[in-house]
């Protein structure tokens, strides 16, 4: 079983006044809850993650790898749409 995390960004990016459409919102983030001392350590979860959903019904999560600044690496996906 994964260990995750649910963090939201709860940031609504409104428009400009005059302007009549909203802009998009940022998507909603689920971090791995484990931090990585190397880019490949994550990059092996980040690929687990998408091979979970291989042949499957829905679309699989967009899944991104993130640097911190302490130069350790943590996983992150969504499976929103808005991007």
């Amino acid at each position: 079983m994964l260990k995750y995390e649910i963090l939201y960004n709860n940031k609504d990016v409104s428009a400009k006044k005059g302007q009549g459409t909203r802009m998009k919102q940022l998507p909603k983030w689920i971090y791995y809850k484990q931090v990585f001392q190397s880019k490949f350590q994550a990059g092996c979860v980040k690929a687990k993650i998408e091979d979970n959903w291989v042949n499957g019904y829905e679309i699989g999560p967009l899944v991104e790898i993130k640097k911190l600044r302490t130069n350790k690496y943590v996983v992150r996906y969504t499976y929103d749409e808005i991007m």
